[in-house]
């Protein structure tokens, strides 16, 4: 029942974003002289592991170009406490439950708590979500990015399609070229502390030697390989919760 329930809830949100939703990205591209972003929201509410990773590089970026900007995130679900805990430049995480129908009052005062702030640029990270749109449209902000294609990018980078990418290059395009202090896109990035890099290691050894055990794998590793299972093997102090719970390989 609450599968049907949410299917019919996901075609009217998105038929409503479409025909009551105009996305077109409300900020100028001339900035005023000096102008520097002090408080931005970023928009991704979805539950997903993967998803919530990429938006990283966004969150990177402007970690690297405002460094004195906080960044607030709207999400779904309690992954993304955990795993942006260690991002300096993030305050404030609004998380949505996942399923609506069964924490609606919870689900109404985290839209509540979102129209309360005022922000200087909100972005939608991703084109196609309808509940990302929403948060843009409502919430109070100087300039709004709702991350619609610019056709002169798309056509001239070849990567501009790449989720992770996309936003990057869509903000960078709409403000002054002279804030911008690297070409290069962040990478995606977990921010694992030494401890969780330690742990991952010896977790990693343990991995290695069990599949040598049964000879899945080759007894030397490449750096590429250690770096991947590291990653997903990391436990985050500042939560006290294993984020090798979440990251499972």
């Amino acid at each position: 029942m609450s599968k049907s329930i949410n299917y019919y809830r996901r075609r009217i949100t998105r038929y409503l974003t479409s025909t009551l939703i105009k996305t077109k990205n409300e900020i100028p591209v001339d900035l005023p002289e000096g102008f520097e972003f002090k408080k931005i929201l970023i928009s991704r509410p979805n539950h997903r592991l993967g998803n919530l990773l990429l938006i990283t590089p966004i969150l990177e970026e402007i970690a690297i170009n405002y460094p004195n900007c906080k960044v607030d995130i709207f999400a779904k679900g309690g992954l993304a406490n955990i795993l942006f805990s260690e991002y300096k430049n993030v305050n404030t995480i609004y998380e949505l439950p996942r399923k609506p129908f069964k924490a609606i009052i919870k689900y109404l005062w985290i839209w509540i708590k979102l129209k309360s702030k005022s922000y200087d640029l909100v972005i939608n990270v991703v084109q196609g979500s309808s509940s990302g749109k929403i948060a843009v449209k409502i919430a109070n902000a100087k300039y709004k990015l709702y991350n619609t294609t610019i056709e002169t990018l798309k056509n001239s980078i070849s990567d501009y399609s790449h989720m992770a990418k996309n936003t990057v290059y869509n903000l960078r395009n709409l403000v002054d070229k002279s804030s911008i202090k690297t070409n290069t896109v962040p990478c995606l990035d977990l921010k694992l502390s030494s401890d969780e890099l330690e742990i991952g290691k010896v977790l990693l050894d343990k991995y290695i030697q069990n599949k040598k055990g049964k000879g899945h794998v080759k007894a030397k590793t490449t750096e590429h390989e250690n770096t991947i299972h590291t990653v997903f093997v990391g436990i985050n102090n500042n939560h006290k919760q294993k984020r090798h719970e979440i990251f499972k390989i």
